[in-house]
């Protein structure tokens, strides 16, 4: 069921939204209308609404600024004229899409109103999966972060900024060559192209930086995230090896750069 508020302001207009419904209304659909905004505070805390439909012929586009004034976040549709600069202007204002009111059918008000609240939804679901993302990624215990493939820094968990000590606001304006010593620069570079060239995931040692400057020798996988098919970031996930290992005597021996498909015991990638 799909829970619709229609504000009708459109009283002696010819083509309205309730004219165009029919009196046993649409399926799936549970229309209230409204002929006004007063009031909506108290209506919209006791009912939870999918959509919002302005249909005022004088005032809709202010109407729609006082609902967002109000804090309502629902998609809100707006019915306008046949004018292309009022329907840009109305695109432009934040409505999630407008109907036109020379052509109000019973027909084009559902497919509409279906098409937005499916793509709400898919807003909110795509919200909810990157806000679990971020907490695994904050939870782990490797370090774990992200650059453009012009090796721009996109992320970093919170193991990762408490160790280098890093704010958001500091890491997110640096490269991913700034947290990586100087020496093991080029390393990072190859191991970037190699990654990018063989689209695999690809090991290495590598030594990072701190903010402070101190030097932290780590393991990282590194490998290509995708973005509908297309490659757009590298993610590292990364741990720091234990000062006295054999592994940093190895980084400290000039370890090989790396290692294509090899896997470390414990780390997930």
């Amino acid at each position: 069921m799909i829970n619709v508020l229609v504000i009708d302001n459109s009283t002696g207009c010819s083509r309205s939204i309730r004219k165009a419904i029919p009196t046993a209304g649409i399926n799936g659909f549970k229309i209230d209308f409204k002929t006004s905004s007063r009031g909506l505070l108290e209506d919209f805390r006791r009912h939870h609404y999918d959509v919002c439909v302005v249909d005022a012929p004088s005032n809709g586009s202010q109407l729609y600024s006082h609902l967002r004034s109000l804090g309502y976040a629902i998609p809100v549709v707006l019915v306008t004229s046949d004018d292309a600069r009022e329907v840009a202007t109305a695109m432009r204002s934040g409505v999630a899409d407008c109907l036109l009111r020379e052509d109000l059918t019973a027909a084009g008000f559902e497919r509409t109103i279906c098409s937005v609240v499916e793509e709400a939804r898919a807003l909110i679901e795509q919200r909810e999966r990157e806000c679990r993302y971020r907490a695994l990624m904050d939870n782990a215990a490797d370090l774990i972060c992200t650059h453009d493939l012009d090796g721009n820094l996109t992320s970093m968990n919170f193991p990762c900024e408490q160790l280098l000590g890093y704010s958001r606001d500091e890491w997110s304006k640096l490269a991913m060559a700034e947290i990586v010593d100087r020496a093991y620069q080029a390393r990072t570079q190859e191991v970037i192209q190699q990654t990018m060239d063989t689209r695999s995931k690809t090991f290495s040692r590598l030594v990072m930086v701190t903010k402070c400057g101190q030097k932290i020798s780590v393991e990282a996988n590194s490998h290509l995230i995708y973005d509908a098919g297309r490659a757009v970031e590298i993610q590292w996930i990364a741990r720091e090896l234990n000062p006295d290992s054999r592994a940093v005597k190895e980084i400290l021996d000039s370890a090989p750069l790396y290692a294509p498909n090899r896997t470390i015991q414990g780390m997930t990638a």
